[in-house]
């Protein structure tokens, strides 16, 4: 058997109707796509697919668009540099438990580059961070950070009193 035979053979199955919507129009995505992005409506491309036989609503189209985009969009991501995306999400730190206040340093991730340390500034508890220090905080930190966020942004009118008491009373 030609491998020519094989491949007509497969192309025939990939025709057959009893396979889904979607699967069909998947081996058709391509050409969808490519016209689309040449001008071509998606209203005239669903058209087209449909006077060819493969009659799908409009509703349905743009979804199946959208989610196939979405999966290739995927599959290039991954293909590319997956070793270095595995080692930095594998990549813990040993941050301390330090008082309030104090100076820590955490890892900051960069996506094609070892890890560099970040020191935390001294108001770390309520200044604006990345969101890969934020990430590279330990649980203790992080609780820490959201206790001292609330008093600062929502004061406590009873801390407030507590405070004047204490100073009164020295």
């Amino acid at each position: 058997m030609d491998a020519s035979d094989i491949n007509a053979r497969f192309a025939e199955l990939a025709k057959d109707s009893d396979r889904s919507l979607a699967m069909r129009f998947r081996d058709v995505f391509d050409a969808v796509e490519h016209s689309i992005k040449s001008g071509v409506s998606r209203a005239q491309a669903r058209d087209e697919l449909a006077k060819m036989g493969l009659d799908i609503a409009q509703p349905n189209f743009n979804m199946l668009l959208v989610r196939i985009r979405k999966e290739r969009r995927k599959v290039e991501q991954s293909s590319g540099t997956k070793s270095e995306i595995t080692q930095d999400r594998h990549a813990t730190s040993s941050v301390e438990k330090t008082p309030a206040g104090s100076s820590v340093s955490v890892p900051r991730p960069k996506p094609s580059a070892k890890l560099a340390e970040y020191v935390l500034p001294e108001d770390w508890l309520t200044a604006e961070l990345p969101p890969e220090v934020l990430r590279g905080l330990s649980l203790d930190q992080k609780s820490q950070r959201r206790k001292a966020r609330d008093k600062f942004f929502h004061p406590s009118p009873f801390d407030l009193i507590n405070k004047n008491e204490s100073k009164g009373s020295l």
